[in-house]
């Protein structure tokens, strides 16, 4: 009865490598580089199909796109702005009164 040992170690020598695994994990590793790549190619499309979409749906409109993407900064600055005021609201409750009269003139929107 013969008994024999199989190393799965990768610490030893590489020249003790046998070819198959060598070959193996160099097709591993070229696999990984290509998903890598498509994946960043893939982004990039969707990326630039996006831009395009906003392009013509901002003109089919009649507005600049550049225009557009200006309104929607304003209104998130304006939203940032609202949420800080807000906060400070929640801790003052002066500015909360004074919240709550603004919001009972313009019929509570």
């Amino acid at each position: 009865m013969s008994t024999q040992f199989i190393s799965i170690d990768s610490s030893f020598d590489s020249s003790l490598r046998h070819a198959g695994v060598a070959r193996a994990e160099r097709g591993i590793a070229y696999l990984h580089e290509l998903g890598s790549s498509l994946a960043q190619v893939f982004s990039a499309g969707l990326a630039q199909g996006w831009q395009a979409m906003c392009r013509r749906a901002a003109e089919a409109h009649g507005a600049n796109p550049v225009q557009g993407f200006q309104a929607l900064c304003s209104r998130s600055a304006e939203a940032r702005e609202d949420a800080r005021f807000f906060a400070t609201a929640k801790r003052d409750p002066r500015v909360m009164h004074e919240l709550q009269v603004a919001i009972s003139r313009h019929g509570g929107a």
